[in-house]
C-alpha cells in the first residue's frame, strides 16, 4: 500500500507538472528512438509478465515537442498494455508518419475495455476493474497523463477496444504544432467519442 500510495505521489506531481508546464523544453524529438527508449526501459517488466515487447513500422519521423512528456505519455500507454496482457502474448508499438502527423499506436493482444467504460478511460481515477486494479498496481492517473501530453502537443489520442480481444491505443501528433502548447482540455470527453 505504501508504495501503491508513493505511486499516486509521483503520478500527481507528474499530471501537474504537465498541465501548468510551459513550452521551455520543446525540441526536435525523433519518434524512433523514442519508442527504443521506451521498450528497452519497460523490457524487465515485460519479461517477468512473459509478455513480447516489439516496435514495428520504421520511420525516423521527428516532432516538435517536450521529450519528457512524450517519454511519459508512452511509457504509460506500454506499461498499461504489458499489465494487462497475459503470459505468451505480444504488444506492438507501431508508428507511422506522414508530412504532416506522426502517429503512435500501442496494441496489446489483452483482456479489452467494455464498451461502456471508452468514454471514461481517460478521466483522472477512473478504473475500469478495481479489484483487478489492486494486484496490478497503479494510481488510475497514466490515462489522464496520456492525455494531457497529446493535448499539450496539439495532438488526439483514440482507443479502439472490445473485451477479450485486446486494445488499440493511438497517438497522432502534428510534426509541426500550429502553437507550442495548447489548451488542456477538462477530464470529460464528448459523449459519442472515443478520440481526445
Amino acid at each position: 500500500e505504501s508504495y501503491r500510495l508513493s505511486r499516486i505521489v509521483d503520478d500527481l506531481l507528474d499530471l501537474s507538472r504537465i498541465e501548468f508546464g510551459g513550452a521551455d523544453e520543446w525540441e526536435r524529438v525523433r519518434i524512433a528512438t523514442l519508442v527504443r527508449e521506451v521498450i528497452a526501459r519497460l523490457q524487465p517488466e515485460a519479461t517477468r509478465s512473459g509478455v513480447t515487447l516489439e516496435a514495428t513500422g520504421g520511420t525516423d519521423a521527428e516532432v516538435l515537442g517536450d521529450r519528457v512528456q512524450l517519454v511519459s505519455a508512452l511509457e504509460n500507454l506500454v506499461i498499461n498494455a504489458v499489465k494487462y496482457s497475459g503470459d505468451g502474448k505480444k504488444v506492438a508499438v507501431d508508428v507511422h508518419a506522414t508530412e504532416e502527423v506522426v502517429r503512435i499506436a500501442v496494441v496489446d493482444q489483452g483482456i479489452g475495455i467494455a464498451a461502456k467504460d471508452h468514454q471514461r478511460i481517460f478521466e483522472r481515477f477512473y478504473r475500469v476493474d478495481r479489484a483487478r486494479s489492486r494486484t496490478t498496481g497503479g494510481s488510475g492517473l497514466g490515462l489522464s497523463i496520456v492525455r494531457h501530453v497529446v493535448s499539450n502537443h496539439g495532438g488526439t489520442v483514440s482507443l479502439e477496444s472490445e473485451e477479450g480481444r485486446g486494445s488499440t491505443f493511438a497517438v497522432v501528433l502534428p510534426r509541426e504544432p500550429a502553437t507550442s502548447a495548447s489548451e488542456v482540455v477538462e477530464d470529460g470527453v464528448e459523449e459519442g467519442s472515443v478520440s481526445v
